[in-house]
């Protein structure tokens, strides 16, 4: 647990997918306000989500259920949602125990990520 911290989230816009960066740890305290501000940056004219978790430390359930509410609503909408986790990251761990590669694409690099949204870019 991140003692109460909030974690640090960016953002940007590449063509038609944003990019969230989330740095600290996610779970029960925070989740809802992370996925809640990061639903607001979503629009109709987006391709996709890319979420950048490669300075995510932790995940708890109420973080990976974050991840579910966040493709699915993003799937209703015609729109796809892909992880950038690096494979030395202890979290791509705990997304391989929960299946959830099956969910939403796992990338091992930030291109990597936007392709798996915007197969070719530009």
């Amino acid at each position: 647990m991140n003692g109460g911290e909030v974690p640090r989230v960016e953002h940007e816009t590449k063509g038609s997918t944003v990019i969230v960066r989330i740095e600290g740890d996610v779970d029960a305290a925070n989740a809802a306000g992370v996925r809640d501000g990061i639903s607001r940056l979503l629009t109709n004219h987006l391709m996709g989500l890319v979420l950048d978790l490669s300075r995510t430390r932790y995940l708890d359930s109420a973080g990976i259920q974050m991840l579910l509410d966040l493709s699915e609503r993003l799937r209703s909408r015609g729109q796809d949602l892909s992880l950038y986790v690096t494979r030395e990251q202890p979290l791509r761990l705990t997304l391989t125990l929960f299946e959830l590669e099956r969910a939403f694409p796992v990338a091992d690099s930030l291109e990597e990520a936007l392709a798996k949204i915007d197969p070719a870019p530009g």
